[in-house]
């Protein structure tokens, strides 16, 4: 009869991996238990909060009408480069997410945020049009990669029944950065008649999002998070970039109920500029 081998007893690797699992359970303090940082509603949370930095402040400054400028112009041309290049960066950045990771793929989509804001301030000065519309080109590419990792962080890391829950801390965060966001220029342009908000408006938005994008550099590696039944985040081995394309272009080809989702997809988008350059 053939006998198995048997695996030696490692002791210490077992040991190190069983000391790894309990510092990432929750702790009590004074009775209270404290969620650790490496717990994926934690986790969930943050990514709320680099939401609410930045795409929520960008909904704020974009709320102003022409991003606080009398004439919506230069910020209507720049939301065209913008809605271009996140149009077609989003269906191939998903490779490079699979590359970098959530936290380099937040903190990339962060920078965007800042120099859309940048370029308005630097526009109040020299008139410089062009930055402008490079910033909302940029801000198009960089937005394809935070909201690429939000969407994979929001469903990937909380367990079934916990969905519901990520979903709407997300949004619940993001949209609290518009309505917050919008008392940085109330307050700062109370007494100002001139048309265009202050140079403090504008800083006050750059210095935000740039800590939004700093935030997302905190993010925890994937392999790390540890959900609340005790089980990691999956770590998937990702094909190369011709497999990638391939894979998009079959699934457009063979499920057509994606296809159906594209004029909701138009639809959520449409309105923007209407409702915050004719109603703001």
């Amino acid at each position: 009869m053939e006998m198995q081998e048997v695996q030696p007893y490692d002791a210490e690797k077992n040991r190190q991996e069983a000391a790894v699992l309990e510092g990432q359970r929750d702790r009590s303090i004074l009775g209270i238990k404290v969620p650790r940082y490496s717990s994926a509603m934690v986790q969930i949370v943050v990514v709320g909060f680099i939401m609410f930095l930045n795409p929520g402040m960008y909904n704020a400054l974009t709320g102003l009408g022409g991003a606080g400028q009398v004439d919506a112009t230069v910020q209507n041309r720049a939301a065209e480069g913008l809605h271009a290049c996140f149009a077609v960066v989003g269906f191939v950045v998903g490779i490079a997410h699979n590359h970098i990771g959530n936290k380099w793929t937040m903190a990339i989509g962060g920078i965007g945020y800042l120099v859309y804001s940048a370029a308005f301030l630097c526009y109040n000065h020299t008139k410089n049009e062009g930055f402008v519309i490079f910033s909302g080109c940029l801000l198009g590419f960089c937005a394809a990669f935070l909201w690429c990792a939000q969407g994979v962080v929001m469903m990937s890391y909380p367990t079934e029944n916990q969905k519901g829950r990520a979903i709407a801390v997300t949004w619940l965060l993001f949209n609290l950065g518009a309505v917050i966001g919008a008392a940085i220029p109330i307050g700062q342009n109370w007494d100002n008649s001139s048309g265009t908000v202050t140079d403090g408006t504008y800083a006050a938005f750059i210095v935000l999002e740039g800590v939004g994008a700093l935030l997302a550099c905190f993010l925890v590696p994937s392999d790390r998070v540890l959900r609340r039944d005790d089980t990691r985040v999956h770590q998937v081995v990702h094909p190369g970039f011709k497999a990638h394309i391939i894979g998009l272009y079959t699934t457009l080809r063979t499920d057509p109920w994606i296809l159906l989702l594209f004029p909701m997809f138009f639809a959520s988008n449409w309105f923007y500029t209407y409702q915050f350059n004719g109603l703001s």
